[in-house]
């Protein structure tokens, strides 16, 4: 039986190091996007990916070379986030629920892993138009999909007739509808 030397049991640590720090670092624009996604516009979000990292990198010893390592990584990347979300939820900020954050998740996995990195056009465009908006109008998006509210408990909210805010978010549908076409199309031709 044969004996590994000290010097290539080094080696073959240093190899598997460098393995792993070239796959963490040619994750990080997506995984960046990917948490910006989730949460749209919060100044936090370096801070999650970062976080990631750290906890990545301690748990490095667990990754099973040859598994999925971008799975691996967006799990725990889910996970701050859903860390991040309980913490807010306690100071009562307003900010996606643990189902739409699943959600995203779901869909963005699924199309990251059949279309590429390109396949985050749709989250970019609407992270975009949804900037756009007037505050009125986004409160009442976020208030009706992220939250859950009826259009009836929008309307108390809000002050307004639910045939009104029925109106409404079919007006800002269809707007966000072409903006997002638009902003995708735009992309496409700079390209």
């Amino acid at each position: 039986m044969a004996h590994s030397s000290p010097e290539s049991i080094n080696e073959d640590a240093e190899a598997a190091e460098a393995a792993f720090v070239s796959q963490m670092n040619g994750l990080q624009g997506t995984l960046l996007t990917y948490v910006n996604t989730l949460l749209p516009g919060e100044p936090e979000v370096a801070d999650i990916v970062q976080n990631t990292n750290v906890i990545l990198w301690k748990k490095r010893a667990d990754f099973e070379p040859g598994s999925n390592f971008r799975a691996w990584a967006f799990s725990v990347a889910y996970w701050e986030v859903r860390t991040w979300l309980t913490n807010r939820r306690r100071k009562s900020w307003l900010v996606f629920d643990e189902d739409l954050v699943t959600a995203i998740t779901e869909r963005f996995m699924a199309r990251e892993h059949s279309h590429g990195p390109r396949a985050l056009d749709s989250f970019d465009a609407l992270r975009h138009c949804l900037a756009k908006l007037p505050d009125a109008d986004r409160l009442v998006l976020l208030n009706h999909y992220q939250h859950g509210k009826s259009l009836e408990e929008c309307s108390r909210v809000f002050g307004r007739s639910q045939d009104a805010l029925r109106m409404a978010v079919f007006r800002l549908r269809a707007g966000l509808r072409r903006c997002i076409n638009s902003k995708i199309a735009l992309e496409r031709v700079h390209s």
